[in-house]
């Protein structure tokens, strides 16, 4: 009899783990769904001397529309703005710094800024609960540095569609955070108030970068060379010298690393981790992607170990905007498209980066919507997918008026109900929607969508 019922309890333990297991199974096949950001997170990790800094925001998209001007779409001038989107940026300092001429202790704060014609007023606040602008204390401020503004006229390489944070180095113990966005830039210069941690071998800062792209991540680490007077790109010149293997940075060669499948330059890449190598030339590089990630720079190299080449031209910088720390960055970042760009003295080249969102998103959503009990984030999911990538706009409205009906107060919802509506041609139903955003943003106290609500407006057509 014993013996029978411990035989029963194993059963049902096992039928349990079984149970378990397919539970747990299905939710991280849930959570693991999900859209391209509209503005995707880059965390940035910067080398300063013997210390470091860290960034973390998210990059909104120009996407034709207009920013820092009066009643822009996009951080109109005059007004608080969240210095990107979604989540309040945040910046760590791992030691005592000067934040423009204000110190500041060690620790993690969230940067704001107020946008001008002429200048800028960036605050560092010691609250990180905030959700971009909501629930912002005045109170909790440590620092505020007033920027001047360098307007680019030019429109040439410079001109960033996505919102950019990056540092340059200007000494060991001082760099500035330079802010970039359509045709504006300025920084804010941050040192070191104790000059010891200025000591460093590393004559070319260390930069991680991990940004969010398509389904994925891409993670870049590099180290930047400054020029310092020494000329770049030409025959024989003491940095990169033309037609000759270099390790795209200094010191340790740059590797990066793919959490999913890519196309890069025209090329499909498995995900994995790779060196990356340049071989410059007047008009255009040979941009190597290779298997050598322990290489030291070029050392060790072997053209056997490479797995993709692929040409991109290169474009020229002015002069008056010549940069001199190399860079690498991400750009011009969309749901499937985007740039990985070099940047250096007065030349610029960019990768084309893609991925295929459909080939992920299509049918695991598309059963998540017909099971007994679906999951009111997969509504949130299919109406995006279905309207941004499928162009199926019954089947958004269909999705988007179900997470309303469960939540009622998302006025997030009820302006992609509005441009559903304006697609399909529904003009005072979309206007109807976008008027209940407003209302339910203003109440929320969330002045990003009652701006954006009254511009959707002020637009349909």
């Amino acid at each position: 009899m014993l013996k029978q019922i411990n035989k029963n309890m194993k059963k049902i333990f096992f039928l349990l783990a079984i149970a378990i297991g397919v539970a747990s199974l299905s939710a991280q096949n849930n959570n693991g769904l999900k859209l391209p950001a509209a503005s995707p997170t880059q965390k940035l990790s910067y080398q300063f001397g013997s210390s470091q800094i860290e960034l973390s925001y998210s990059r909104p998209n120009l996407r034709g529309r207009s920013v820092f001007q009066t009643n822009s779409e996009l951080a109109p001038v005059g007004k608080f703005w969240r210095f990107g989107a979604n989540s309040a940026t945040k910046i760590t300092f791992k030691d005592k710094v000067y934040f423009g001429e204000t110190e500041v202790q060690p620790g993690t704060y969230s940067i704001f800024a107020i946008p001008n014609n002429t200048n800028w007023d960036i605050i560092l606040n010691k609250d990180l609960s905030t959700n971009g602008e909501s629930n912002y204390k005045a109170s909790e401020d440590v620092a505020h540095y007033n920027a001047s503004v360098q307007n680019n006229s030019l429109q040439n390489a410079i001109n960033k569609q996505s919102f950019e944070l990056h540092f340059s180095s200007t000494n060991p113990a001082s760099c500035n955070l330079d802010i970039a966005w359509g045709d504006v830039r300025l920084m804010v210069p941050i040192r070191l108030v104790d000059s010891k941690l200025a000591n460093t071998k590393a004559l070319s800062p260390s930069i991680n970068l991990n940004q969010e792209f398509g389904i994925g991540m891409i993670d870049v680490n590099y180290s930047s060379p400054s020029l310092k007077g020494r000329a770049v790109f030409q025959n024989k010149s003491p940095l990169a010298p033309l037609n000759e293997m270099w390790r795209l940075g200094a010191n340790a060669a740059t590797l990066i690393k793919f959490s999913t499948d890519v196309n890069f330059g025209g090329k499909e890449v498995k995900a994995g981790e790779y060196a990356l190598y340049a071989i410059p030339n007047e008009k255009e590089w040979t941009i190597i992607l290779n298997k050598g990630v322990k290489n030291w720079g070029t050392f060790g190299y072997k053209e056997s170990d490479d797995v993709i080449r692929i040409n991109a031209a290169v474009q020229a910088i002015d002069q008056s905007l010549s940069v001199e720390n190399f860079t690498i960055n991400f750009e011009d970042l969309k749901s499937e498209t985007g740039f990985l760009v070099f940047r250096w003295g007065t030349t610029q080249v960019s990768v084309d980066l893609s991925m295929d969102i459909k080939k992920y998103i299509s049918k695991p959503l598309s059963d998540s919507l017909t099971v007994e009990k679906v999951s009111i984030q997969n509504y949130n999911l299919g109406a995006n997918y279905y309207f941004e990538f499928e162009k199926n706009y019954p089947k958004a409205l269909e999705c988007v008026q179900k997470y309303i009906d469960a939540r009622p107060k998302a006025f997030w919802m009820f302006l992609l109900k509005a441009k559903i509506l304006k697609e399909m041609g529904q003009k005072e139903a979309a206007k109807e929607a976008a008027l209940l955003c407003q209302k339910i943003a203003g109440e929320e106290k969330n002045a990003d969508y009652v701006r954006n609500a009254q511009f959707f407006m002020d637009n349909l057509k």
